[in-house]
C-alpha cells in the first residue's frame, strides 16, 4: 500500500477535518523526506494556478492530487494519471 493511500482512502471528504488531517500526514511526510510538493498542471500542460495540489512519493514516483473542500464541493484525493499529460511533453519530475 502506498503512502498516499495510508493517508487516506477515500476519494472525497465527507467532514472537514479529514482534509485537514490529510494536510496535517501530508506536512510530516514531507518533513521526513517522504513526500514532497510538486507543481500541479492541467491537462494542456500548464501550471494550475492554486485550487489543486500536487505531491509525489520520493520512493514510487506516485502523484496524488489534493482540492480543499468549498462551499459546494467536499474536497477531492486522487491519483494523477501521468499519461492524461503527456501528449505535452510537460511532466512532473
Amino acid at each position: 500500500m502506498s503512502i498516499f493511500h495510508e493517508m487516506y482512502e477515500g476519494s472525497s471528504f465527507p467532514v472537514d477535518w479529514q482534509y485537514l488531517e490529510v494536510k496535517r500526514m501530508l506536512s510530516e511526510a514531507m518533513s521526513r523526506g517522504f513526500v514532497r510538493q510538486i507543481p500541479a498542471l492541467r491537462p494542456d500542460g500548464v501550471i494550475a494556478g492554486g485550487l489543486e495540489e500536487w505531491y509525489q512519493d520520493n520512493e514510487t514516483g506516485e502523484i496524488f492530487g489534493l482540492v480543499a473542500p468549498e462551499e459546494r464541493m467536499r474536497g477531492r484525493w486522487s491519483k494523477i494519471d501521468l499519461a492524461d499529460y503527456t501528449d505535452t511533453g510537460i511532466a512532473p519530475h
